[in-house]
């Protein structure tokens, strides 16, 4: 290794890989796929290791790759590597961790990965819980399920334009644009990651 710092990402983007590791040259870099049964080495021996984690995972659901990493560098900084299609579902809700736009200018982007182990500055976006409202939280699993909304107002008691204003707070806070593709995550993951409360154990 020529480097005492290591940046594995965890994606199936090739692309976004290539255009991170050209971002920093000084590190040694590494690309895991989600479901990566291999862990070089090198993870191992690295002094220091920051995985940035590309949230498309949470549409995939495979978490035995960022799992094996941390079982093997609890050590390691992680940053979350956002982008429009996950919303801001993130299964590490920690202020220590940074979270990070794909779409972030280059120069903010490089700055923020080379100064992830430093927690003291607080320029940087850290992760965190998205905290719904009580009633918001008993009627997710109603949303979830399929069944229509004329269903769920029958059901509930509720009427159909409380139930709307609930649904698309949901999704404003979650970040997602569709109710499908929240019922998507959170099938592909056993529950809904980084929803206070709800979420499922990872695979």
């Amino acid at each position: 290794m020529k480097n005492d710092v290591m940046l594995i990402v965890l994606t199936e983007n090739h692309w976004l890989y290539t255009g991170l590791a050209a971002l920093l040259p000084e590190m040694d870099s590494l690309r895991i796929g989600f479901s990566s049964p291999y862990l070089p080495p090198e993870v191992r021996a690295a002094g220091r290791v920051i995985i940035a984690v590309d949230s498309r995972i949470v549409l995939r659901g495979e978490w035995s790759a960022l799992n094996t990493l941390h079982a093997l560098r609890p050590d390691a900084i992680l940053v979350w590597l956002a982008c429009e299609q996950s919303g801001r579902l993130c299964p590490f809700a920690n202020q220590r961790y940074l979270c990070v736009s794909q779409r972030q200018d280059i120069t903010s982007l490089r700055l923020a990965l080379r100064q992830s182990g430093q927690y003291s500055q607080g320029k940087f976006a850290r992760i965190k819980n998205i905290n719904l409202t009580l009633t918001e939280r008993h009627m997710l699993p109603f949303f979830l399920s399929g069944m229509s909304i004329h269903l769920v107002s029958r059901i509930t008691g509720k009427p159909l334009k409380t139930l709307y204003a609930h649904r698309k707070k949901i999704l404003e806070k979650t970040g997602m644009r569709q109710l499908a593709f929240l019922q998507f995550v959170n099938e592909r993951n056993q529950g809904l990651p980084g929803i206070f409360g709800l979420e499922g154990v990872n695979k």
